[in-house]
């Protein structure tokens, strides 16, 4: 009986081995590292000599599936999303960081892994996932097929702002907002910033608990007719930042660089008031305080203005038709 299984698996073993008359088969679908040294593309090298040797960060865009999440079906970025992507972000959030602090402190408080992936994660629910992150060190950024920064060419001004609002509010605020998450991680921010929002943190519930907080065009902020509960009522600039003070943190330093100042100033005309009679704050003197927060540790326990960071990525905002960004620089 023992020899009749032996002879059984033997014989399914070699069924399910390779041959020569099937080489397909036999080669793996997965790039080696030996491979890909063999086969460097340009990007290769851009990335090599702007991200990993001054940064320390590897961004990835051959697909590796042991660094994707199994709960969705992904397909690949294109190599010319790729170049995309790696020349934006080079451009309005490595540049600037580095040339504000120093490249050094970027190897320390920046996240170290950037994975771009084509396709978008999809839910059960019908929403769309655009992007993950790990604790400060991994971003995952989803959708990046559809990535188009040709409109910041375009001779119509309304267009390029729509653009523009559109890749900083899926692309570069995370970034801004996972470096945000190393700050903390290394030095933690004042207990005072915590207590002024302590009682509407909403942790798991974060996003259903605000969502009839506003009846507003999405093209003009201004047009906000708030309900009660609303998240800038209770001194959050997004749904998100209610999550837990950590995220509230991350989310409001990255909104401290991508808004001017005339963001702000409609940011606090829609959060004055309060979600009830009883609270000392309205939502806009919040909001005041936790920028101001911010701001003191950022400068005192790192050593980083936020507002010369915030001119620095703004002021590249006027110059950006001049760039082409489907081009990696020569």
């Amino acid at each position: 009986m023992d020899r009749q299984l032996y002879l059984v698996l033997a014989l399914m073993l070699s069924m399910l081995s390779c041959s020569e008359k099937d080489p397909i088969r036999c080669q793996s679908v997965i790039p080696s590292i030996e491979h890909e040294l063999a086969n460097r593309t340009p990007l290769d090298n851009y990335i090599e000599r702007n991200f990993t040797q001054p940064y320390n960060v590897s961004l990835i865009y051959r697909y590796v599936d042991r660094e994707v999440s199994r709960e969705w079906s992904f397909s690949p970025i294109s190599y010319e999303k790729s170049v995309e992507f790696a020349t934006l972000i080079q451009h309005l959030y490595y540049e600037p960081f580095s040339k504000v602090t120093s490249a050094q402190f970027l190897r320390e408080y920046t996240p170290k892994m950037v994975l771009l992936l084509g396709s978008y994660g999809y839910n059960s629910d019908g929403t769309t996932t655009l992007g993950l992150a790990s604790n400060g060190v991994k971003v995952a950024f989803m959708g990046l097929n559809a990535l188009d920064t040709k409109p910041l060419a375009s001779a119509d001004e309304a267009t390029r702002q729509k653009t523009l609002e559109f890749l900083n509010e899926n692309y570069l605020r995370t970034l801004y907002h996972e470096g945000a998450h190393t700050f903390h991680q290394k030095i933690a921010y004042p207990q005072e910033y915590t207590k002024l929002s302590i009682k509407d943190y909403q942790y798991g519930r974060q996003f259903y608990y605000w969502k009839d907080i506003y009846e507003a065009e999405k093209k003009n902020k201004a047009t906000y007719q708030l309900k009660k509960p609303s998240f800038l009522y209770a001194g959050f600039i997004t749904p998100y930042a209610s999550t837990n003070p950590d995220e509230d943190f991350a989310e409001l330093f990255s909104y401290c660089i991508m808004y001017s100042e005339a963001d702000w100033e409609q940011v606090y005309k829609n959060a004055d008031g309060k979600n009830n009679d009883a609270d000392a704050l309205t939502g806009r003197e919040i909001l005041i305080k936790k920028r101001e927060i911010i701001r003191k540790y950022v400068r005192e326990t790192f050593g980083v203005e936020i507002e010369d960071l915030r001119a620095e990525v703004q002021g590249r905002y006027p110059k950006l038709n001049e760039r082409d960004f489907t081009r990696l620089p020569e």
